[in-house]
């Protein structure tokens, strides 16, 4: 039937009409319950495509080479893997050591493991975006140490962003692969621990209670903060200002331009 509301005449069929009432009265009961609020914007919200996660980068200090990225996570390969929960709400992380695998995949492959009491591995295995974070050398730098004027303290620092394609390893053998991946890569003492040290037992039970994983690199962004946009006798005084205050490595970094010598 016709409508009209202040002069505006409206034609709706019979769908429409209780489509309208539905709508009107969902309103109503939104308006009164905050229950009923939430469901009611749950069934009309739309849910964005996963997309890559990315980092705000100046260009100056944005590295472009996929080795010095490789590089990032192999010395500093104790990360933060970072996913949204399958039912929505906060991120979730877990710092975690990893290994990277550079040739398997198109940028590489890291791998992981955590607990199977951390409910993190159930988003893995749904396949939720996870991004894992690496953090490589960082220091506070004061305006003192530069030559010229007008400077404000900043913070120098390496940052690794990875966004990744997750799959659970199931084999015990990709378990075992990796344990002992990690043991040879970080036991640098003259008599280094092995897993075969672990009775048999023991190591089945450990075994049982560690879930797997490989994250295939999609993305990588890398911020290499190290004084590059600074004039030549600002960047030689914030490396001796930053030596001196035993930030060696960040130093190093600041004198060279960042992970490769300026040609």
């Amino acid at each position: 039937q016709p409508l009209s509301s202040r002069g505006l005449r409206i034609e709706m069929d019979t769908k429409q009409a209780v489509a309208l009432t539905a709508v009107s009265v969902a309103a109503v009961a939104v308006s009164m319950c905050p229950a009923a609020r939430s469901a009611f914007l749950k069934l009309f919200r739309k849910t964005p495509a996963p997309s890559g996660l990315k980092m705000y980068i100046p260009p100056h200090f944005r590295g472009e080479d996929v080795a010095e990225m490789h590089k990032v996570i192999a010395d500093y390969s104790f990360g933060q893997l970072i996913t949204t929960p399958v039912g929505g709400g906060a991120p979730f992380a877990t710092h975690i050591p990893f290994v990277l695998d550079p040739a398997r995949g198109p940028r590489g492959t890291l791998v992981g493991h955590c607990a199977k009491s951390n409910p993190q591995w159930r988003d893995l295995e749904a396949g939720q975006p996870v991004l894992v974070v690496f953090s490589g050398p960082h220091a506070y730098v004061s305006p003192r140490y530069y030559v010229s004027e007008g400077h404000v303290p900043t913070w120098n620092y390496v940052a690794l962003h990875v966004t990744a394609r997750p799959t659970i390893l199931r084999e015990r053998a990709d378990t075992l692969n990796l344990l002992e991946r990690l043991s040879r890569k970080f036991e640098n003492s003259s008599n280094p621990w092995t897993l075969k040290e672990t009775p048999e037992e023991k190591k089945e039970m450990l075994l049982n209670m560690i879930v797997t994983f490989d994250l295939e690199i999609e993305t990588m962004d890398l911020s290499v903060k190290m004084s590059q946009n600074k004039q030549p006798a600002d960047i030689a005084g914030a490396a001796a200002g930053l030596r001196a205050a035993g930030h060696t490595e960040v130093a190093d970094m600041v004198a060279q331009g960042g992970f490769t010598k300026k040609k």
